[in-house]
């Protein structure tokens, strides 16, 4: 029997054609350092108390709004999402956080993996360490869809595996190089 072959692995991108679209949107200054901020605020509010799961297995909104008060960045979608799927930034944050290992996910409630009096080693790591470990865990995450319609299963698709080939076409680029989005999106 043939195998069929991942139409991902073998496609070619077309060839660039730089600034077809237009320019990008302006470019907001941030670091590794301050992303890692908000994912530390995430976990030390579940050191200190457990978060309560609904049937679905999603974040009950509560502890999100406990949550999103305390981020540098609030999740501004959490106020109309009927779930913790529909606020984006929180439910990648929380799956970040299960995918390194630093937040288990029980039937019940999400809780930290380690006992309350002992820091994770991920947390001594320097930010660069913490950012290729974080990045490592992303490309590989199953959980996850960059795709905001919650109504598409992460299942349907093999997401890790395109992750993967997205990244080895940007570094196939020279950097700060645009890249239209008809390419982008190829």
């Amino acid at each position: 029997m043939v195998q069929p072959t991942d139409p991902l692995s073998t496609a070619a991108l077309p060839p660039a054609e730089a600034g077809q679209d237009g320019p990008p949107a302006p470019a907001v200054t941030t670091s590794p350092a301050l992303a890692q901020r908000d994912w530390f605020i995430y976990w030390s509010v579940v050191r200190a108390q457990e978060l309560p799961l609904t049937q679905a297995g999603q974040v009950r909104k509560r502890a999100l709004r406990l949550i999103n008060k305390q981020l540098l960045w609030p999740d501004p979608s959490l106020e109309g999402a009927a779930r913790e799927s529909a606020a984006p930034r929180l439910h990648f944050i929380r799956l970040l956080l299960q995918e390194l290992g630093l937040l288990i996910q029980d039937p019940t409630e999400v809780r930290i993996s380690h006992k309350r009096a002992q820091v994770p080693e991920f947390w001594r790591q320097s930010v660069e360490d913490r950012a290729r470990a974080a990045l490592d865990a992303y490309v590989g995450m199953r959980g996850w869809t960059e795709w905001s319609g919650p109504d598409i299963s992460p299942f349907d698709l093999d997401l890790a595996q395109a992750r993967r080939t997205l990244l080895e076409q940007l570094r196939l680029l020279e950097p700060m190089s645009w890249v239209p989005v008809d390419r982008f999106l190829s």
